[in-house]
This record gives structure tokens, sequence and C-alpha cells, in this order.
């Protein structure tokens, strides 16, 4: 697969190989990848090398996330830039599975008691994630 991004910006990260598109958003577009050691990742990176503010917040988002160690917050595996003249941050992380958690509420697959603790948790790993 040659991923693309939004602006049809087309780019290679030597050290994985792309295999899909797991999701886009305002900011920045994440795959699955596999690296050279043959493991599963993700990789995310920067739709948009033109504005300096969100190349900057990225940067800032790859750096907290690298120095966070929490069964909670995804490990940090790789972080870089692609590009020449129109330069994209990324970040390979683990690969979690299962889909996102507002998918098992909306289906009602959790108990009110998980739901509860998953809250306590994701409120406990916020507020690690904020003294940064």
């Amino acid at each position: 697969m040659q991923p693309k991004l939004k602006d049809n910006y087309e780019f290679h990260i030597p050290t994985v190989t792309i295999e899909s598109l797991l999701g886009s958003g305002a900011t920045s577009t994440v795959y699955s990848c596999v690296k050279n050691d043959g493991k599963s990742y993700a990789v995310k990176i920067e739709n948009h090398a033109h504005r300096k503010s969100n190349v900057i917040a990225f940067r800032r988002e790859a750096a907290i996330l690298a120095r966070l160690k929490d069964p909670n917050i995804v490990e940090i595996m790789e972080v870089g830039e692609v590009g020449e003249d129109n330069i994209r941050p990324y970040i390979i992380m683990e690969r979690l599975v299962g889909g996102p958690l507002s998918l098992h509420i909306s289906k009602e697959e959790l108990s009110e008691e998980a739901i509860i603790s998953y809250a306590k948790k994701l409120a406990k790993t916020l507020g690690k994630v904020h003294k940064f």
C-alpha cells in the first residue's frame, strides 16, 4: 500500500511497511504497519506540515508520550520525520486491538461497573498526562 495523506502527500518510512488505514482526523492519520522486526504497530503522521502550530503540537505530543510509562498509555517505539521539502513528523507506537471503547459502550457490552472502572482508570491516566 502506498500511503497518502489528505493532501495526497505520499510518504515512506524506511523502518516499516504500511498495511492499512486505521483512521484519520483533522490533524493526523494513523496506519497499521509492520516494523522490520515483524511485529505490528501503528504509525501516526501529521497531515499538515505547512501548519507550523500543528507540527509543534505533534512533536510535543510525541515527546510527552515517549516519557510516559503507564499500562493505560500506548508505548512509543520510534519518533521521526519524513520528507525533505514538506517535512512530516510521525510516531510509531504499539498497536491496540479491539476497537474504540466508545464502540463497546454504545453496544452495551460493558456492565455499569466495568464502565465506572474504565472511567476511573481514564481519569487517573489523564491526571498523569496533564502533569507534563
